[in-house]
């Protein structure tokens, strides 16, 4: 199981009928794109016209005050029985009674609480200290695997055909979306699905030919879409739209979905500009500049001294570079009329000794460096995370992040927009 630090064991079964009716709640109105650019249009959205930095809710070393976004990451084991509440004896996820008499956490992320509070209590919580402290409320949704209990890529896509895993995740959506909606104030990202949408892309250039069951999920919301990958995208926006405007949705877009990782491929001859193309044309029949608010990429997987991957070059397409990565970000954002988070940031540095906890790596400096290029290429935030047990973290790193973060906050983050379009 991850520490806490980086995991919020995630998924509610459709079983697992946790009480989330609410008194009715006067909805925000969605802004709606129009003709606002893209950057303009994130802006509305989040109620925040600023460039963002982020960091785990719970990273250790890390206050609310260091960062301008804090983060979540859903993933985990599913009740087997009705979870009413969390100090239920009959509330057992992944064979750990969740009211803590088995001595760990309960791996459901609505019981990673207080076992006598209301299941999910500590989401709301986050919005709450989102809104208060810095602003912006980001997490990562990444239940798909543990709904149907296997990480083999090929059942992860087979599954997607089968009414009861559907149903499921379908539950288990709604209830993340209903807790949200009842903070109608508070904007939280929703990072839907980090692994799945890739996963796919290398599976088939096809999207629509991916079936997907949306007449599993209850509602009607998705009665008329398509029965495919597309469906899926458009059926989840259909939902959140209608059980929680407040919620913007973030489409994950990874560079490694086309036969290789744009990003740290070190092959002779490797055309970024080809991979951008071929990349363009999945997303675009998976409606990914019409049907999400924003896309969040995927920008690395773990620092560079622990991976073993060459640290990025300042410029040249021909091997790992920030030149070449952001010529990738740039242009498929471009083209598909979206902004861009940066996700899982590494929190490495040159100066560490690469052992555990201390790996090396440039790019979180560069980040911070260059954030009026980041700007430029259509980026609007980007959220720091160790991708593993070893990896660099604040707590680790002599204070680097921390500093920083709090260096960058100190001065003035640019805008996303000219605040003249964004008047009423």
């Amino acid at each position: 199981m991850r520490a806490r630090a980086l995991a919020f064991a995630a998924l509610a079964v459709a079983a697992c009928s946790v009480d989330i009716a609410t008194p009715p709640i006067d909805k925000p109105a969605r802004v709606e794109r129009g003709a606002m650019t893209p950057d303009c249009f994130v802006a509305a959205l989040l109620e925040r016209n600023l460039f963002f930095v982020g960091a785990g809710r719970d990273e250790p070393g890390v206050a609310p005050a260091d960062v301008s976004a804090r983060s979540l990451y859903f993933y985990g084991a599913l009740p087997g029985a009705t979870c009413a509440s969390c100090a239920d004896p009959a509330c057992v996820a992944g064979g750990v009674h969740c009211d803590g008499s088995d001595g760990v956490a309960c791996p459901w992320w609505a019981c990673w609480q207080d076992p006598t509070l209301p299941p999910g209590r500590h989401v709301q919580t986050f919005l709450d200290e989102a809104g208060d402290d810095h602003d912006v409320a980001f997490v990562s949704y990444d239940m798909w695997s543990s709904v149907i209990a296997s990480e083999d890529h090929e059942r992860m896509l087979t599954a997607l055909r089968e009414p009861y895993y559907i149903a499921r995740w379908g539950e288990d959506l709604r209830f993340f979306l209903r807790l949200a909606a009842k903070r109608p104030n508070r904007r939280v990202i929703l990072h839907l699905e980090p692994r799945l949408w890739g996963i796919a892309q290398q599976t088939t250039y096809a999207p629509e030919r991916i079936y997907f069951d949306t007449r599993a999920i209850d509602g009607n919301e998705c009665d008329n879409v398509q029965q495919n990958l597309a469906g899926l995208l458009e059926c989840v926006v259909l939902i959140a739209r209608k059980d929680a405007p407040n919620v913007v949705i973030g489409l994950p877009v990874v560079p490694w979905g086309y036969e290789e990782d744009a990003f740290t491929t070190t092959r002779e001859g490797f055309d970024v500009d080809e991979h951008v193309a071929q990349s363009l044309g999945w997303l675009a029949k998976l409606g990914a500049g019409a049907q999400p608010d924003l896309l969040v990429v995927e920008l690395a997987h773990g620092d560079a001294g622990a991976t073993g991957e060459a640290l990025w070059e300042e410029s040249g397409l021909d091997a790992p570079s920030f030149e070449r990565t952001m010529r990738w970000v740039r242009a498929v954002g471009g083209a598909l009329h979206q902004s861009v988070v940066l996700w899982r940031a590494p929190f490495g540095h040159m100066q560490l000794d690469d052992t555990c906890g201390r790996y090396r790596d440039n790019r979180e400096d560069w980040l911070f460096d260059h954030v009026p290029t980041l700007r430029e290429d259509g980026v609007v935030g980007v959220v720091f995370e160790a991708a593993g047990e070893c990896m660099t973290r604040p707590a680790t790193d002599d204070g680097h992040f921390v500093a920083r973060s709090r260096a960058f906050l100190a001065g003035e983050p640019p805008l996303l927009c000219d605040p003249a379009a964004l008047a009423p």
